[in-house]
């Protein structure tokens, strides 16, 4: 049993799904808007990241490969990994996706002119509602990367306070080394 829709239904239906056309579309547009400030804030990180593994491994001066020093060493690679792995998936969900669109060509004119208004709102209703749902197929793989990456920035965060921690210490330990022999060698010639 086929229900028959009069031209005021189908208006509303078409004039509903141009909304929720809109709606998914807004959306995809908000969550490639917040890839690309986090992708700009990872950006950031990884260049204070750079520089600290810049100093580590070529500017360092006493550098021995059993000391404490290593440790910073080895931290720096897991972020360098842990950075690389959340601009992975930030620019896979600012990845081009193919999605339906409406027919604008001379088909479309043809269309339009050759049918009644009831079988033009029901046909672009149709289309549209074909199209919502590529959007929103695109939008929850988008949610899936970007959910991804937010994860992965708490292993990144965790990274950075180790890292943080263990410069301190390596700071110390070099400085408080500096110290002892500074001082038994003044002590020395005494």
């Amino acid at each position: 049993m086929e229900i028959k829709y009069d031209k005021e239904n189908l208006n509303f239906l078409y004039e509903y799904q141009i909304k929720q056309y809109e709606y998914v579309k807004a959306q995809t547009i908000r969550l490639d808007d917040k890839a690309i400030k986090y992708l700009t804030f990872i950006t950031l990180v990884m260049a204070i990241v750079s520089i600290l593994f810049k100093y580590y491994f070529f500017d360092m001066e006493n550098y021995d490969l059993f000391s404490f020093s290593t440790v910073p060493i080895f931290i720096l690679v897991l972020l360098f990994i842990s950075i690389f792995c959340i601009i992975r998936w930030l620019l896979l969900s600012l990845k081009v996706t193919d999605v339906l669109k409406l027919s604008a060509g001379m088909g479309m004119q043809e269309y339009i002119t050759t049918n009644s208004m009831e079988k033009v709102y029901e046909g672009l209703s149709d289309d549209l509602s074909k199209i919502i749902a590529s959007y929103e197929a695109s939008i929850k793989n988008k949610k899936k990367l970007l959910e991804k990456a937010f994860n992965e920035t708490s292993t990144l965060g965790i990274l950075l306070l180790v890292l943080g921690f263990s410069i301190l210490l390596d700071f110390g330990i070099k400085h408080g080394t500096e110290t002892t022999i500074a001082s038994t060698c003044t002590e020395a010639t005494r």
